[in-house]
């Protein structure tokens, strides 16, 4: 995606869809970022502007039990539950702890083919804990690269070891992801209508399950680029568990953010559109958030601000309203709007600390109003910082670049530099950035040619008419041998 992407580096991983049966809680789908923010006035091409993750999308947090764990097991005999053996629950539980990596265990014999096809197809007991998702796709990983014999004849395999295959492939954007994919959805969800997506089916799986199919196809299409097939994979989910009010709000907002990543933003207002009237406030103000922010990036503050303040009611309203005061503080902060800022930032953390139990990225957000506050803090003591505090420039020829000076300020501010010592030269950087909460430009200093050896001080004086009247101080320190004409 291009505004929005999954990423598994990314400060947070969002939950699309905490299905609370195994393999679909997958519905890690996405760690959608804001694109970058422009002030007003300013082409996004030329601020890169603070970077925000998107608030989690997922349901009500669903509490599970962890994968049973024990001291280290030296086999893996014992009883068998369910027609799975114990000794094999206890060491997936050691894999689960960091005791043991899978491939280690598949190296020591501990694993097999046969064993990984028994727990992927029979063992209940680890699909139903959403956070051993990652466990069922490395175990399909294992008999994708050490016994693809095993898995020659997907047909031939049971629905949930297919299930594992289809998100090993998708994570590695494997093509196989398609077929495999579109042949569970049409022998699991078409024609069916899901009501309870944690109902046992007859043939022992579950239709939250066989859910995480259509959520992992759409998450191929958006991982590999085909964002038209991604956004056309999220509606067919539409038709699945149409009486749940936020599977349809995330699936259309899941669903607008692809179309939005190849410009069909008619397609995607039209989706987001749609989701206030399913009555849910979490989803309503994340759409409104997902446009604000498009409008953001590209410098229309005062469209976004009008969004923003849109009103919200439904389930989850409070934990988004400080997502959606803390947005309205920062596009304020942007724009040097001191005052709204704070007060927006203020409504933000009290609402926050009225919730019980908020969300991971409902607490960033608040995070976020307190770093709002205590920059707006530093900006009346210090409005120009530099950084570092004393320059020592690196031992290099006279008359190149030795040092460099980072200067923060709060949106772009001319500058001016001077020395109280000739033999320092300054220039400043042409182009600056915004980076998260500071706009940065740099100031390059050099020791002037033809400057006789020894020791050299300087202090330089950082002054902007923006703030007429405050001045930098900084300290410059050579020593001899790092400007002597023979220096190299």
């Amino acid at each position: 995606m291009i505004l929005f992407r999954r990423s598994a580096t990314c400060a947070l991983t969002v939950i699309l869809v905490t299905l609370s049966c195994g393999l679909a809680a997958r519905a890690q789908v996405g760690v959608p970022q804001r694109a970058p923010v422009a002030p007003i006035g300013v082409a996004p091409a030329s601020a890169v502007g603070t970077v925000t993750t998107a608030p989690v999308m997922g349901a009500a947090p669903v509490k599970t039990a962890p994968v049973a764990s024990a001291a280290p097991v030296k086999s893996v005999s014992g009883m068998e539950v369910n027609g799975v053996n114990t000794g094999l629950l206890l060491l997936i539980g050691q894999i689960a702890d960091g005791q043991m990596t899978m491939d280690e265990a598949w190296s020591k014999g501990l694993l097999d083919a046969p064993k990984v096809l028994q727990l992927l197809s029979q063992t209940q007991r680890l699909t139903e804990d959403t956070r051993n998702e990652t466990l069922l796709r490395d175990m399909a990983g294992l008999l994708v690269r050490f016994a693809p014999e095993s898995i020659a004849k997907p047909e031939q395999l049971s629905a949930r070891v297919r299930v594992a295959l289809c998100r090993y492939y998708a994570d590695e954007g494997d093509a196989r992801t398609v077929p495999l994919c579109e042949a569970l959805i049409a022998e699991k969800l078409d024609g069916k209508q899901i009501k309870q997506p944690l109902a046992s089916n007859p043939d022992g799986g579950s239709s939250s399950l066989w859910l995480s199919s259509v959520i992992t196809l759409a998450q191929y299409y958006e991982n590999t680029g085909k964002g038209q097939k991604a956004g056309e994979t999220w509606v067919r989910a539409l038709k699945y568990w149409q009486d749940a009010k936020w599977w349809q709000s995330s699936i259309r907002i899941e669903a607008a953010r692809a179309y939005t990543s190849v410009g069909q933003s008619e397609k995607a207002k039209t989706l987001y559109d749609q989701v206030p009237s399913i009555g849910d406030g979490w989803y309503t103000g994340l759409a409104l958030w997902d446009q604000a922010s498009i409008l953001m990036a590209n410098g229309n503050h005062r469209k976004a601000l009008q969004l923003l303040q849109t009103p919200v009611s439904g389930e989850g309203t409070d934990m988004i309203e400080v997502v959606l005061s803390e947005t309205i503080a920062e596009s304020h902060y942007l724009n040097g709007n001191a005052k709204e800022a704070e007060k927006k930032s203020l409504d933000s953390l009290r609402t926050f600390k009225t919730l019980k139990t908020p969300r991971a990225s409902v607490v960033e957000f608040a995070e976020r109003s307190e770093n709002i506050l205590a920059w707006l803090d530093l900006w009346k003591k210090e409005p120009i910082i530099g950084l570092p505090r004393r320059l020592r420039p690196v031992k290099t020829p006279i008359g190149s670049i030795q040092a460099r000076l980072s200067v923060r300020t709060w949106g772009d501010a001319p500058l001016t530099v001077t020395s109280d010592n000739a033999s320092i030269q300054t220039l400043v950087e042409a182009e600056g950035q915004w980076s998260e909460f500071h706009f940065e430009r740099g100031v390059l200093i050099r020791v002037a040619p033809n400057t006789p050896s020894g020791d050299i001080d300087a202090v330089l004086t950082v002054r902007s008419s923006k703030y007429p009247e405050f001045a930098l101080k900084v300290p410059v320190h050579v020593e001899a041998s790092e400007n002597s004409p023979n220096a190299k």
